[in-house]
């Protein structure tokens, strides 16, 4: 069955032009790249005559940016919320309904051992409606 995750990875990865991970990057990933992952999933039901009947799943998805300045994480968040935000459409073998960006700041700079500057962080939160 097709899952928005794999939309998502396709999306962010074409819209940014570089690498994205689900839930973590593999370690000494070089820069940029993004990590993803769904934070909650909403499942509504309704009633036909007798029987309970799922409507389209609503999930919440973290999207953070990971990039060697603060100017290019901001380019490349900006990059992936063109790609993602109000998409509808199938693509990847998922039918989605609408992706909205909900949320988007800045995260703290990271220090990552072995390197002399901070790695910038943009986290952006995306609420995804598909079709199962």
């Amino acid at each position: 069955m097709p899952f928005p995750e794999q939309w998502l990875k396709a999306a962010i990865e074409s819209a940014a032009g570089c690498s994205a991970f689900p839930m973590r990057a593999p370690e000494g990933q070089a820069l940029p790249y993004v990590i993803y992952g769904r934070i909650a999933t909403a499942r509504e039901s309704i009633m036909t005559g007798t029987a309970a009947v799922n409507v389209n799943p609503a999930g919440d998805f973290a999207v953070e940016i990971y990039a060697a300045t603060y100017t290019a994480a901001k380019t490349l968040a900006d990059a992936v919320r063109v790609g993602l935000h109000n998409f509808t459409g199938t693509a990847s073998g998922v039918t989605i309904r609408l992706c909205l960006l909900t949320e988007e700041r800045d995260g703290d700079p990271i220090d990552f051992d072995g390197q002399n500057q901070p790695t910038y962080t943009v986290e952006h939160m995306y609420s995804i409606r598909w079709q199962e």
